[in-house]
């Protein structure tokens, strides 16, 4: 109860946060261009990341962990996300559901977050 409510959340920080700060969170690479654009990940709306992650998610909901993709990764992602949103331990900051919509992300396409 309350995920879709903490992915929603989780969106509207990611789109109102300050660009570097999202490319800095889901670890995106400059493209090498010298002028302001964004990341090609991010450039038509800064969540477009997070959202295509968690789009084929219940696909993969397996009750295994797959390389970095733990058992039942819709449960881990809305964990996540509920705990940055101040449904547990944290304080719902843009900040923090920033770094959070990052975390979902890398686990929802199995990325291991420390590289």
């Amino acid at each position: 109860p309350g995920c879709l409510g903490a992915v929603r959340d989780a969106t509207r920080a990611v789109d109102e946060a300050d660009a570097a700060e999202v490319s800095e969170a889901f670890r995106l690479c400059d493209d090498g261009d010298d002028d302001d654009d964004l990341p090609a990940a991010i450039e038509t709306r800064q969540s477009s990341l997070f959202l295509y992650a968690l789009e084929g998610l219940p696909q993969q909901n397996y009750p295994y962990a797959i390389g970095a993709m733990p058992a039942w990764p819709v449960s881990a992602v809305c964990e996540v996300l509920l705990s940055a949103r101040g449904d547990g331990d944290g304080d719902g900051t843009t900040e923090g559901l920033v770094s959070a919509a990052a975390r979902a992300t890398f686990l929802a396409l199995g990325w291991s977050p420390d590289g």
